[in-house]
């Protein structure tokens, strides 16, 4: 029988430039539960223990924890 394993997405995204591209991707996704899971994902990836549940996702803390990570955001138009 095959063993499945569960899958750990931080371990694809190992490199500055991969998780810039992943959170440049939820960004502009729009969609703030994909947004939440790429921060957690780059969190993760970094080492960095994210003191958020489900229910703490909101957006200040979301940025808190992006500032941590060392992560610039910007707007364009």
């Amino acid at each position: 029988m095959i063993e499945l394993l569960p899958f750990e997405p931080e371990r694809h995204f190992t490199t500055p430039a991969s998780q810039a591209d992943l959170l440049i991707d939820a960004f502009e996704s729009g969609d703030a539960a994909y947004l939440a899971d790429a921060i957690g994902i780059v969190a993760r990836a970094r080492g960095v223990e994210l003191p958020l549940d489900n229910e703490e996702r909101s957006l200040p803390a979301l940025l808190a924890v992006a500032k941590s990570l060392g992560v610039k955001l910007a707007v364009a138009a």
